[in-house]
């Protein structure tokens, strides 16, 4: 879901959701549609910044192995 879209930099912020949690699926996806993390060392090009890649979780959710049920955090 997009959230701000900044004309003068072509950069977006948005908010995405995954399920299976497969490593680098985010950063994979959005590089094999053209449209790279900014900053991302490993699937970007040409979109370094010096405040590194620019990609964080906000909350997580997931199914505890040990029978605990639906665990759902808010990060910050």
């Amino acid at each position: 879901r997009l959230l701000t879209f900044d004309a003068t930099q072509n950069t977006s912020k948005l908010e995405v959701s995954i399920e299976t949690g497969r490593k680098h699926q985010i950063r994979r996806h959005f590089a094999d549609n053209g449209t790279p993390i900014w900053g991302d060392p490993l699937y970007g090009t040409e979109n370094k910044n010096t405040s590194g890649l620019q990609l964080r979780a906000v909350s997580l959710s997931f199914t505890c192995p040990f029978g605990k049920g639906l665990r759902n955090y808010i990060l910050s």
